[in-house]
């Protein structure tokens, strides 16, 4: 079974988690800086300080140049 979401990512995440009951979520960081993350915002970010679970973000190493 599948279920499509619509809208806004970060509060649709957030829908999920709820919806599934989750513990636990990962998810991945694209590296964007300062600058676009104020213009354009941070689902990572949004999703960190509202799901209802424990959240982790894993940065890519090669957007974040390590």
């Amino acid at each position: 079974m599948a279920k499509i979401y619509w809208g806004d990512a970060g509060e649709r995440l957030c829908e999920v988690v709820g919806d599934l009951k989750l513990d636990y979520l990962v998810m991945g960081s694209r590296g964007l800086g300062t600058i676009q993350r104020v213009l354009i915002g941070s689902v990572s970010y949004y999703v960190m300080v509202n799901a209802t679970c424990l959240v982790t973000i894993v940065k890519d190493p090669i957007a974040h140049g390590f």
